[in-house]
């Protein structure tokens, strides 16, 4: 019986991310530190270079205005996301969330609250998500070694079929 040990390396990620709250640069923690820390909980590991990448995140999350009633403001969150393997630019994954609402005493706190509310929506639903389409390819992975030791291991038993037997001389013809 032939053992193949398969050490299985999560891959390496590059995230490009634009996060704005209502049009202005982000003041605080936003969906790419969620979705980060998740990812990382999950064995992905991140780099800074595209090139040493093995998957590429873009991912996008814009607060804008919604309404103002009776002194409370309200704002709308919409996040998207898009993984691609780099060397294919294939995609692997994408989705989002939509009109994430927060409710605050002005606009800009409205938005930061609708990023507030988002984060826990990236960890049980977008990570999850993003973990089952890289297990599938995994799995299809797994199967195409299986085939292949399978196929190794019918090789290998036929070769040792045609081989001699330690025990038994071939005489010398000559």
């Amino acid at each position: 019986e032939t053992h193949v040990v398969i050490d299985l390396e999560m891959p390496k990620v590059r995230m490009k991310v634009t996060e704005t709250n209502l049009g202005g640069p982000l003041s605080g923690a936003g969906i790419a530190q969620a979705l980060r820390e998740e990812l990382t909980n999950h064995g992905f590991r991140f780099v800074d270079r595209d090139t040493d990448a093995d998957l590429l995140i873009d991912l996008r999350a814009a607060s804008r205005k919604g309404t103002e009633s009776n002194g409370f403001f309200t704002a709308y969150l919409d996040v998207s996301y898009v993984f691609r393997d780099r060397r294919t630019g294939q995609v692997v994954h994408e989705g989002g969330k939509h009109d994430v609402k927060g409710v605050q005493l002005n606009y800009e706190k409205a938005g930061m609250e609708s990023f507030k509310k988002a984060r826990p929506d990236v960890r049980s639903d977008l990570v999850p998500g993003i973990m089952n389409a890289f297990n599938s390819t995994y799995r299809s992975l797994a199967r195409i070694w299986k085939v292949a030791i399978s196929d190794f291991n019918i090789f290998h038993q036929n070769d040792r079929k045609n081989q001699p037997d330690e025990n038994h001389r071939t005489p010398n013809p000559y």
